[in-house]
């Protein structure tokens, strides 16, 4: 844990983690684990890992060795990285990832799926998909999804599925397998969406 050197100058001077030898000492690490452990450890403060991960840092992240597995090791350290979320390069980070977005908070959900709406990037349902409950809910209150309803609704958690249920006008477009899906959810299914069927 070779981050732990520079552990009690950076809590009583964080600005240490903006220095690029730091950087590339903790980021570019021999063990693809050091970022993680840097990120989850207890005495890191979110001011230490913005500082670490600037948009500098970040790109030293990008360019790294395992650089796939250390973001995920980053969003799922427990720690508030929201901020992370309006760098560009580490959205596009978390599109490469294409995985493991479980952990995302909502806030950091909706940069993320907005990031994929604005760039056309053609894994949205997916990525949505494989948010938590929680997540889901937040984003489709707080973005308009409505042109992927179609295609959200069978993959959904069952919180958002009802709130997709309550805004669609029909299931008429759905193949049978795709219903028996949705009903098996265990939600209700207001009668205006069956009555083509």
């Amino acid at each position: 844990m070779d981050y732990k050197k520079y552990l009690y100058e950076g809590i009583v001077n964080p600005i240490i983690f903006k220095d690029v030898s730091v950087k590339n000492d903790i980021i570019n690490n021999e063990s693809r684990h050091e970022i993680t452990w840097f990120c989850q450890d207890r005495s890191v403060s979110d001011e230490m890992i913005y500082n670490l991960l600037d948009d500098e840092g970040i790109n030293i992240l990008k360019n790294s060795r395992d650089y796939l597995s250390k973001v995920n090791g980053i969003i799922s350290c427990g720690k508030d990285i929201s901020k992370l979320f309006d760098n560009e390069v580490f959205l596009s980070l978390l599109v490469e990832l294409n995985d493991y977005y479980y952990y995302l908070n909502g806030e950091q959900a909706l940069k993320f799926i907005n990031y994929c709406i604005d760039n056309n990037i053609d894994r949205v349902i997916s990525s949505f998909n494989k948010l938590n409950e929680k997540s889901q809910v937040y984003v489709i209150n707080n973005c308009d999804m409505s042109s992927f309803y179609y295609e959200l609704l069978v993959g959904s958690k069952l919180e958002c599925s009802k709130i997709i249920v309550e805004n669609i006008s029909s299931l008429d477009n759905y193949s049978y397998d795709e219903l028996l899906s949705i009903f098996s959810k265990d939600m209700y299914i207001p009668v205006r969406l069956l009555s083509g069927r």
